[in-house]
C-alpha cells in the first residue's frame, strides 16, 4: 500500500485565483515517478459567513496553472465538505497540483478551506 500525501490551506475572502492547497512539485514524493498514475481527491468547504450567490462553486482544480475542474458546492452551506477524485498519469516531476479560489473573489468572512491528497496506484 502507498503512503497518501496531504496538503492542506485555508484563506479567509480570498481573492480570485487565489491559491487555497499548493502540490509545489512530484519530486517531494520520492514513490512517484514519471509515468506513475496517482489518485487525487479535492476536498473543500467553506466556514464563517460564505454568501451565495458569490461563493457558489467558487473552487478550481488546476494542473501546472490548467484548469481541470470546478469543484461544486453551494455557497450558502458551511462546513459541508465535497471531495472529488481524479486519476491523473505523471507527465513530469515538476507537475503542480493546486485547488483555487475560483473567478470571484471570498466575501469578507468567508474562508476557504481545501485539501489535495495524492495516493500512487499500484500497478
Amino acid at each position: 500500500m502507498q503512503p497518501t500525501h496531504i496538503i492542506k490551506g485555508a484563506v479567509t475572502a480570498p481573492a480570485a485565483n487565489a491559491v487555497l492547497a499548493n502540490v509545489t512539485a512530484l519530486s517531494n514524493f520520492p514513490e512517484i515517478n514519471v509515468g506513475d498514475w496517482v489518485t487525487v481527491t479535492c476536498t473543500v468547504y467553506f466556514d464563517g459567513t460564505p454568501a451565495s450567490p458569490n461563493e457558489d462553486d467558487n473552487f478550481a482544480f488546476k494542473i501546472n496553472g490548467v484548469q481541470i475542474a470546478v469543484l461544486l458546492i453551494p455557497g450558502s452551506v458551511s462546513a459541508s465538505p465535497v471531495s472529488y477524485t481524479f486519476v491523473v498519469q505523471v507527465t513530469t516531476l515538476a507537475q503542480v497540483a493546486d485547488i483555487v479560489c475560483g473567478a470571484n473573489a471570498g466575501t469578507a468572512g468567508a474562508t476557504y478551506h481545501a485539501q489535495i491528497s495524492l495516493t500512487k496506484i499500484d500497478r
